[in-house]
Order: C-alpha cells, then sequence, then structure tokens
C-alpha cells in the first residue's frame, strides 16, 4: 500500500524513506455509503492529515503528527498513518498505545502500565483534554466521537504511564466546523453512551435532531472528565437498555452526590457546565480581544441587523470558544492540587 504523504514545499531528493516506527489508526468506511459520501469522506481524510503535519499545530493541540494515509488495497478504507512521538526513546518497546479506558478498569491486570493516577494528575490530565478541544475547536474541526477509548498514552523511559502527555485519537467521523459541510452517518456502538442523548435519540427519529455543533463535543468531554474523577468506566453507571435521558440523569445524580468528595466543587462544576452546555453560553467581554478563527453553523438573529451572517456567524464563534476557556480551561487551572 503505498504512502500518500500531505504536500511540502521541498520533497527530499531521494527516493528512499528510511523505515520509521508509525501508529496506524484505520478511517472506516460504511459499505452503505453513497458516492458523493465517499468523495466527502475522502477529502476529509486528506485533510486531517494535512491539519495534523502542520509544523505550526499548537502544542497544545494533543493530536499525533500524521506523516501521511494508506487506501485499503481491497475496501474503500484509509488509514492514517502517524509519528511516534519524539518523547519515546527507541530503546522502549513501543507496543500499543494504552487507552484510558484501559486503565479505568476496575480489576488491574498483569503489566507495569496499570497505576492509578494521583490526584493532582488527573486534575492536570483533565485540564489537558479540556485545552486540546478548545485548540481543537479554535481550528475548525469537530471530534464527534469522543470517549476514553480515544485518549491514548505511551510507555516512557520508566516504563510508566505519562499521564501529562495524552493523545486524542478517534476522528472516523469528525468533520470541519464549516459552511458546506455534511456529517456522514454514524454506526451504532455501544461508545453510544458518550454521545448527547439528543443524537442517541436520533437514530429512532432522524428528523428529531439538529446539525452535530460544538455543545455535543463538549457533552462527550464532561463524561470522560467524569470518568477521570470517578476513575471508572462510563459503563459501569449504566444499566441495559437504559434510555439516554435516563442516563444522563443517572451522571448526574453521581456527579452531585460524589464528584465534590472526590475532585472538589469547582472539578464537579465544570463537569455540570460540559453536560448542560451552559458552558458555551454567555456574552464575549468586550474588554477581551480574541483572535479565534473557526465558521459554526447559524443565521443572524433579530438583533443583529446591520451585521452580515459570516459576521455574526464568526462572533458567534469567538463567543463560544472564549466562554469555553473561561467557564472550563480557566476553572480546571483552579485545581491544581499541587500540579504545576
Amino acid at each position: 500500500m503505498a504512502l500518500h504523504r500531505p504536500p511540502v514545499e521541498h520533497e527530499p531528493n531521494s527516493a528512499f524513506i528510511p523505515p520509521e516506527r508509525v501508529i496506524v489508526e484505520w478511517y472506516y468506511y460504511d459499505e452503505k455509503w453513497t458516492e458523493s459520501q465517499i468523495a466527502f469522506a475522502d477529502e476529509r481524510v486528506e485533510q486531517l492529515a494535512y491539519d495534523f503535519s502542520m509544523k505550526d499545530k499548537p502544542q497544545s493541540l494533543r493530536v499525533l503528527d500524521c506523516i501521511g494515509y494508506i487506501c485499503h488495497p481491497t475496501k474503500a478504507d484509509r488509514a492514517l498513518i502517524y509519528a511516534v512521538p519524539s518523547t519515546i526513546p527507541s530503546t522502549v518497546s513501543l507496543g500499543q498505545p494504552v487507552s484510558l479506558y484501559q486503565l479505568l478498569s476496575p480489576k488491574p491486570t498483569a503489566g507495569s502500565h496499570k497505576q492509578q493516577p494521583s490526584l493532582s494528575n488527573r486534575f492536570h490530565l483533565a485540564l489537558i483534554l479540556a485545552t486540546s478541544f478548545l485548540e481543537l475547536h479554535n481550528v475548525s474541526w469537530l471530534h464527534k466521537y469522543f470517549n476514553s477509548h480515544n485518549v491514548l498514552f505511551f510507555i516512557n523511559a520508566e516504563r510508566r504511564i505519562s499521564y501529562a502527555e495524552p493523545y486524542i485519537a478517534g476522528f472516523d467521523f469528525s468533520r470541519q466546523d464549516k459552511a458546506g459541510q455534511i456529517s456522514l452517518p454514524m454506526r451504532k456502538s455501544p461508545l453510544d453512551l458518550y454521545r448527547h442523548p439528543k443524537l442517541r435519540q436520533a437514530t429512532s427519529d432522524p428528523k428529531g435532531i439538529s446539525r452535530f455543533t460544538r455543545k455535543h463535543d463538549v457533552y462527550s468531554l464532561g463524561l470522560v472528565l467524569f470518568e477521570i474523577g470517578m476513575w471508572h468506566r462510563l459503563e459501569d453507571f449504566s444499566k441495559p437498555n437504559m434510555g439516554a435521558e435516563l442516563f444522563r440523569g443517572r451522571i448526574l445524580k453521581h456527579l452531585r452526590q460524589d464528584m465534590a468528595l472526590r475532585m472538589g466543587d469547582v472539578y464537579q462544576r465544570v463537569i455540570e457546565k460540559c453536560i448542560s452546555g451552559e458552558c458555551l453560553e454567555g456574552n464575549l467581554p468586550t474588554a477581551m480581544s480574541l483572535d479565534l478563527g473557526g465558521d459554526v453553523d447559524g443565521t443572524a438573529e433579530s438583533g443583529d441587523a446591520g451585521r452580515t451572517d459570516s459576521e455574526v456567524v464568526t462572533n458567534d464563534s469567538a463567543s463560544q470558544l472564549t466562554n469555553f476557556y473561561q467557564n472550563i480551561v480557566f476553572e480546571l487551572r483552579r485545581c491544581q492540587c499541587g500540579a504545576s
């Protein structure tokens, strides 16, 4: 399979590419997709490969450096190819990355990577993930499928998990947060627990759901922060055939009963704001000057007379990013407990 690399200004003179350790993440295509849907998926894989290969990618955007993509020899599927983080010494046997979901297992398994993090490590991990989502939305990408399976760690030189270096993966259904983008059909999965109730209900009532927005991403982030605080898998709080709204109510019940005792009042309020979507609401402070890009779907309200639709959309986007920073990222920075 040929490796398709993102375009660069200067190609190497030699066609020889030395062998290197890489991480492969398959982007699965649905056999029921139409040709136009496949074309959309192709464009997204190529754009992801390009955006995640940029040298000036924000350091706080915790995604692996992409070096290209490959096409499956017999199917439409494609795979993004990532470089192994430079922080992983070549002397360390790479193996498979360890997911947050695996680390949350209530029953320790054999191996050196099974360790429960300290309180300060959990605060720091939550802050890193929230900051990364701020950056992801700032560069106009929606994840759309965030869960603890998609938070990856690697074994460091001391053969331990470095909770200060998580990576976000699992961009199967991601799309750019721009006008003209469509959402490809999502397959049902046990991981639907992490999806917003309105998205889960749309399976039986496709007309009952609006366009996927940042609010839905932030909801999933809130559930992962809940897992980090409780240090239990989300599925431990569900029951067979439990409806989406009942499940959300159950999470809120445990959040209000147990989280403040475990992680403090500030951490509890952060998660509540993520689950409710309130963290994106509010007015952009007039005294704050921000250079935040990214368009979101929206239309001008009656109070926006004299402004174009694009101006309204851009201002709404900047306001959402600013509110997310103030309500989530800034608040999590207050939860230090010895973490720098």
